[in-house]
């Protein structure tokens, strides 16, 4: 019988917040997937590459917003907007499940309907009693989303043999990624010339392989953020940037804000 391995659905952050009429956030990045649902109020989002174009959020709507793209939230309402926002990483194997999918800007009815319920039964657990049915919720929920954004995702085209001789070297970066960057090592895991795994990396991932490992360590950072008390010059150490203040350089220069106000407010506005 064949075994498949389990696909990941981990809580990150949820939110139920309110902006003035008016507001324009900053830009930020996620470096996973946000839904958006407006319970009132509209507005619209935009990614910084303009190719993706944005996001229009009409009253009730649900908006997929991509994980790893900047982008900046705008109200068009008098009344502002009063939001739900929650946040799940989605990993499989090693690498985030969602990337080898495309999933459109605007969320057919029938999808946006089955997240409302999800992010509404989410908003109402946050308070529960025991801690642990807030947890089984989360999990539940964070299912419930996945399968829904199934309904309408797009698996992207990409030779299976190349991805099948590419996955070693994206699992010894998935495992090493707190450690000094190692090419030669990197190469070996595929038998690929340097130039034509560069060129295929950047094909799959959009990203040259040291700009993954960066962002493989500011997700790790997000996490410990949110998950714990841990200082930002600890959390810094641990996903491998011992200078506290290149790390929080860094964070900035990828999330679009520091630290520490990430934590302060993860879901970066609406």
């Amino acid at each position: 019988m064949m075994e498949f391995e389990e696909i990941h659905a981990d809580f990150r952050l949820f939110k139920h917040g309110r902006v003035p009429q008016g507001c324009s956030m900053g830009w930020i990045l996620q470096p996973f997937p946000i839904l958006v649902m407006n319970l009132s109020g509209s507005g619209e989002t935009f990614y910084r590459n303009a190719k993706l174009g944005s996001i229009l959020r009409p009253p009730g709507s649900v908006a997929y917003v991509i994980p790893n793209e900047t982008r900046r939230s705008v109200t068009r309402s008098p009344e502002g907007i009063e939001f739900l926002v929650a946040g799940f990483a989605y990993e499989y194997r090693g690498t985030h499940f969602l990337n080898a999918f495309r999933i459109p800007n605007v969320l057919p009815e029938t999808v946006q309907e089955r997240i409302r319920h999800a992010l509404l039964e989410l908003d109402e657990s946050e308070m529960c009693v025991p801690w642990y049915r807030t947890r089984i919720i989360r999990k539940k929920a964070g299912y419930d989303i996945l399968a829904a954004l199934m309904e309408c995702a797009e698996p992207c085209s990409e030779r299976t043999d190349e991805w099948t001789r590419l996955s070693p070297a994206v699992l010894y970066l998935n495992r090493h990624y707190t450690q000094k960057f190692n090419l030669p090592e990197l190469l070996k895991q595929t038998p690929f010339s340097r130039e034509h795994f560069y060129r295929i990396f950047r094909k799959r991932f959009h990203l040259a392989p040291q700009e993954y490992v960066t962002r493989l360590r500011i997700q790790e950072a997000v996490r410990l953020l949110l998950d714990s008390d841990l200082s930002v010059a600890e959390i810094g150490a641990r996903v491998g940037w011992n200078d506290p203040f290149y790390f929080s350089k860094i964070f900035r220069a990828v999330i679009g804000v520091s630290p520490l106000n990430y934590r302060k407010n993860p879901s970066g506005g609406f």
